[in-house]
């Protein structure tokens, strides 16, 4: 009997499991993983941010481009205007140390001074032989013109050219040329934006990199100075090369056709200077002018006269050019006709001027900042020592 009483008393008083020390515990165990689970986002919520945020690099890029697309004619002179103050820069550094102590304001002043001098005097001494030669030749191209159409009117496929280029051919009116009179306008304006702006890079280029630099962290400041002044002096020895290989080419165009006897060789040798400045177009634009011309002396003449375009450009590819390049900037042929060729369907003829300069500013800029600062590959770190 006691011992049967003794056990159910000991069952009984056996203590309950405790709420707090069983049952409790379990249960934030179980809460706080749920919880953590309820503050996590869901992952349709995640997605929704993602698609966000690439919509909106998406919107930002497009109004970007669009705003650049927009102001294509403004960043075309901007970078003109750069290019005109380094060539200012380079006349001016030039008399700097030629006249030790001379002031550089000064020095700027005098080369703009002697640009527009030689302009001004180039005009004056051409203008009445431009003039005479060019009532003579409007004279005798109507009736080559006359006499080529005659000679298309005897086959079928001339009578088909000469129908094609009688219906695209624009009559002359009122809109054309008050088309031509705005766009005369805007060609002086654009030249004399182009001027100043130039004048006034190169008077105070300090402060123009300094305005870049600011956009900067101060420890990243060195750095920009540095890509800034190594993309200028790549630029400047860009145009040093190509000014040598413009002046080889004006000085043999002009040659040749004083050896010809051609009228108005000098000026034809000005026009071929200037106009092959524009890359793989230029020297054919270049060359129009003085084939026309020969035109008025006889068939064999405007042959020769070819022959002597053709022979040059030979002479500049082949010759000057491998040269200059070995001593200034040197750039893959292929690179650049595929960059003249995108600017010229981008943005027309200008496009096509501003393609190479870009192109030097584009891979220096690439060449410091992405390969050498990004990539750590420094060719003076790269290269192993030799024994």
């Amino acid at each position: 009997m006691k011992s049967v009483l003794r056990r159910l008393f000991s069952v009984e008083s056996e203590p309950a499991p405790s709420p707090v020390a069983g049952t409790a515990p379990d249960l934030l165990a179980a809460e706080v993983p749920r919880n953590a689970e309820e503050k996590q986002p869901p992952a349709s919520r995640l997605y929704v941010k993602r698609v966000t945020l690439a919509v909106g690099i998406l919107v930002v890029t497009f109004l970007l481009l669009t705003f650049l697309w927009g102001s294509r004619s403004i960043l075309f002179l901007s970078f003109g205007a750069i290019l005109f103050a380094l060539m200012l820069r380079a006349i001016a550094d030039l008399l700097c140390r030629v006249l030790p102590g001379f002031p550089e304001k000064a020095a700027v002043g005098i080369a703009l001074f002697l640009l527009v001098a030689l302009f001004g005097i180039f005009i004056y001494k051409t203008a009445p032989s431009i003039s005479a030669e060019a009532e003579k030749l409007a004279e005798e191209v109507p009736a080559s013109l006359q006499d080529i159409e005659q000679r298309l009117e005897r086959s079928g496929v001339g009578r088909y050219i000469l129908k094609e280029f009688r219906e695209n051919t624009p009559t002359p009116d009122l809109a054309t040329g008050f088309g031509h009179i705005t766009g005369l306008f805007g060609a002086v304006t654009n030249a004399l934006v182009l001027l100043f702006g130039g004048l006034f890079l190169a008077l105070s280029p300090t402060l123009y990199t300094k305005g870049v630099a600011k956009l900067f962290p101060l420890s990243r400041r060195p750095r920009v100075y540095e890509v800034l002044g190594c993309m200028g002096k790549q630029l400047r020895g860009w145009l040093l090369g190509q000014f040598i290989s413009m002046l080889v080419v004006g000085v043999l165009v002009w040659a040749g056709l004083a050896f010809l006897d051609m009228p108005l060789a000098l000026v034809l040798g000005v026009i071929a200077f200037l106009t092959d400045f524009i890359p793989f177009v230029g020297p054919i634009i270049g060359a129009i002018p003085g084939i026309l011309l020969a035109f008025s002396q006889g068939p064999q003449m405007a042959l020769y006269v070819t022959l002597v375009y053709v022979a040059v450009q030979q002479i500049e590819s082949y010759l000057v050019v491998p040269l200059v390049q070995q001593q200034t900037v040197s750039l893959p042929p292929a690179l650049i006709m595929i960059v003249a060729l995108l600017g010229g369907a981008l943005f027309g003829l200008p496009g096509i001027i501003i393609a190479t300069p870009a192109l030097v500013a584009i891979i220096t800029f690439i060449e410091e900042v992405y390969v050498k600062d990004f990539l750590g590959d420094r060719p003076e770190e790269s290269q192993p020592e030799q024994a």
